[in-house]
């Protein structure tokens, strides 16, 4: 008796029931009575209250009225909502990845679903499902009579992370609009046993980094890449900056008697400018050869505005003098690859290779950090890791050295100093 959850076609669904009998038009709680059953809401927590209600009002006989069901809310119909809002809030590459994760993973599978009704376990059931999935291929083999062979495929622990931070962000604006009372995903943790999986970082390898510079040098002095598609790949190369904000930069931005960059903007893909994915600005360090060829290139920039009457606003102009399109970037950067016979890498590898390259040179962490524009550390460590030297070397005597020239220092003499 009392709160009853069963399992119907749209989800889990509460019941209050209770054994009644009628007496002069009124119910009354009797064990030998009737049952009754009033259905209530989706949400546990708000089910008890009513549950609360209705036994109150049963032990002192008193009416009791029809619950009123709130309106169903599918998750579909909640995300169509919360869309417009979304589309003018976010990034444009961070809303077309939501959509992407939206129409492929989660609508599918709880789309149709009231959205008071969704669980963590409802989640962690998708997540599983996700995790265990695959698709088989079969290819006969060549002999005849021969087993088939049969790989199996899941998705990338990456994806099934996006597939719950999406769901989660979206069950939180629900909650803040009164949709929901909480959102089901919060404070819920990765299960005991589970590994965390670093995320998935693509970067050159010192011989690829400089069969890549070497063939935008050549295209650009054959002419097959232009001198702007040249210097702004090769400064991502060099500095490690996030294509929307070398895209960003102008020509003031850069600090030839400090060999330095300032980065205080960054464009989005549809050409718009906003402030850095931290919101601060901050000073990128260059090297000699990439001062050299920045100084280099900006005289070619000036002749071209001579030449169109009109000096360029950004440092890597299109030939109207407009932003650089990032598609039209990532399409001089493939043709460069072909041209090199490396593999695939994208525009954003470019910075991967700038920070893997210098750590795994032993260059500190922390003057990696902050090149990057990172705000903690952690973040680089998180993304790098793997390419910081393990430092397999026999250090153990450190100490052991510091503490001999101790014992055998006079004592008006002061003790060595520590090694660093």
């Amino acid at each position: 008796m009392g709160l009853v959850r069963r399992k119907e076609a749209k989800g889990a669904v509460y019941y209050i029931q209770f054994n009644v009998r009628e007496q002069d038009g009124k119910l009354y709680l009797d064990p030998n009575g009737n049952r009754k059953r009033w259905k209530a809401v989706p949400d546990k927590r708000e089910s008890r209250k009513q549950e609360a209600i209705i036994k109150t009002k049963l032990l002192q006989g008193l009416e009791i009225e029809p619950q009123k069901q709130p309106p169903i809310i599918t998750l579909r119909q909640y995300v169509e909502q919360w869309k417009p809002g979304a589309k003018r809030n976010l990034a444009p590459r961070t809303y077309a990845g939501y959509e992407q994760i939206l129409d492929q993973y989660i609508l599918s599978a709880l789309g149709n679903r009231d959205i008071k009704s969704i669980s963590w376990a409802d989640v962690k059931a998708l997540l599983v499902a996700k995790q265990n999935e695959g698709y088989a291929t079969t290819k006969k083999a060549k002999q005849e009579g021969a087993e088939p062979v049969t790989k199996h495929f899941s998705y990338s622990q990456n994806t099934l992370r996006l597939i719950r931070a999406t769901l989660s962000s979206i069950l939180s604006e629900a909650a803040e609009d009164g949709v929901i009372p909480t959102n089901p995903l919060i404070g819920q943790r990765r299960r005991r046993g589970a590994k965390a999986v670093a995320p998935e970082v693509k970067a050159m390898t010192w011989e690829q980094k400089q069969a890549f510079e070497s063939k935008v040098i050549e295209m650009e002095s054959t002419g097959l890449l232009s001198p702007a598609y040249a210097a702004l790949l090769l400064l991502m190369l060099h500095t490690g900056l996030r294509p929307g904000e070398a895209r960003a930069l102008k020509p003031g931005d850069i600090d030839f008697m400090g060999s330095r960059l300032r980065v205080e903007r960054s464009a989005t893909l549809n050409g718009a400018i906003k402030s850095t994915k931290t919101g601060e600005p901050r000073w990128v360090d260059l090297g000699p050869v990439t001062i050299e060829r920045l100084k280099s290139y900006l005289t070619c920039l000036k002749g071209e505005a001579i030449a169109r009457g009109k000096e360029a606003e950004w440092l890597f102009p299109s030939e109207t003098g407009t932003l650089l399109d990032d598609r039209h970037i990532a399409r001089a950067m493939r043709r460069v690859l072909t041209k090199a016979e490396l593999p695939s890498f994208s525009l954003y590898d470019l910075r991967h290779t700038y920070a893997s390259l210098l750590l795994s040179a032993g260059v500190p962490l922390l003057y990696v950090a902050h090149q990057l524009g990172h705000t903690k550390p952690t973040i680089t460590l998180k993304y790098y890791a793997r390419w910081i030297p393990s430092g397999s070397a026999n250090h153990a005597e450190v100490l052991e050295r510091t503490l001999a020239r101790t014992l055998t220092t006079p004592a008006t003499e002061t003790a060595a100093p520590v090694p660093a």
